[in-house]
């Protein structure tokens, strides 16, 4: 099971880099048989990476998700999800390079945490655990697509606001698409994110004790930016800049927390996060 899930694993990968490059092809050609080749090799690869995950969830016995090579698949996972969501609606497959590169990025990532398949450590083997598990991945792939489409906001309006916009103006989405699919996925993101920081919260003072864990505390202050987002869209009329700003920032927020807050608190607690 666990050779198998690694196949597919890097066979996912590799569909995955030549859909950005099928993407990147389209952006400049714009021929429509490119963009549907990309398309269909980003949905191959996400069928590939599914079984990868369902192997590896059959090696280890839980649903895939407690480690870190786990959580960063799954949400790579998730991210592809959301983005064939947001192309089918929006009719753009301009944000697929974006999509793409960060979804090779963060398999790349993953790899680096690799751990053979085995059973979860005694405080993560819970129903909650699990739940909580699966709110900050959906929120965190939703929190993706908002960030890509926060700096594809602010290079468009550098290219309207340019004397001379370049052909690039012509290849990008309105701003008009770019800030109402930014705004919608961080309306996703931000319901399953609050469920999220409520589990979280109730975890850690069943483990711990305490509220007073960097991971908690992080989590409230990622929360309390997307409240910020959406509280000064809804009263204070912010939109286009100010709003794409807010959500990049958000974004890197997020990939602070996985990447280097976790790790560390794992480190403290004598696991590996």
């Amino acid at each position: 099971m666990e050779k198998a899930s690694v196949f597919l694993f890097w066979f996912s990968f590799i569909l995955y880099a030549v859909a950005l490059l099928l993407y990147a092809s389209f952006f400049i050609s714009r021929k429509q048989t490119t963009g549907g080749l990309a398309t269909g090799t980003l949905i191959g690869g996400w069928l590939v990476h599914t079984g990868s995950l369902i192997f590896r969830g059959l090696a280890a016995g839980s649903l895939p998700g407690a480690t870190a090579y786990e959580s960063l698949s799954v949400v790579a996972w998730l991210v592809i999800v959301a983005y064939l969501i947001v192309e089918y609606f929006s009719r753009s497959k301009v944000l697929g390079i974006f999509i793409t590169a960060v979804d090779c990025l963060f398999l790349i990532r993953a790899w680096g945490h690799y751990q053979p398949p085995g059973p979860r450590l005694s405080i993560l083997q819970s129903s909650l655990v699990d739940v909580h598990f699966m709110l900050i991945f959906i929120a965190s792939a939703a929190f993706t697509v908002a960030g890509g489409c926060g700096l594809l906001y602010l290079f468009q309006e550098g290219q309207v606001k340019g004397r001379k916009p370049s052909i690039l103006f012509r290849r990008l989405p309105s701003l008009e698409v770019l800030d109402e699919v930014g705004y919608g996925a961080v309306l996703v993101g931000f319901l399953f994110f609050t469920l999220c920081v409520i589990s979280g919260a109730i975890q850690a003072l069943g483990v711990w004790g305490t509220l007073w864990d960097p991971i908690v505390v992080s989590s409230a202050i990622a929360w309390a930016i997307y409240a910020l987002y959406l509280l000064s869209r809804a009263m204070a009329g912010w939109r286009g800049r100010k709003a794409a700003i807010l959500a990049i920032v958000g974004f890197l927020f997020i990939m602070s927390i996985r990447f280097a807050i976790v790790p560390y608190v794992s480190y403290l607690h004598g696991f590996r996060g």
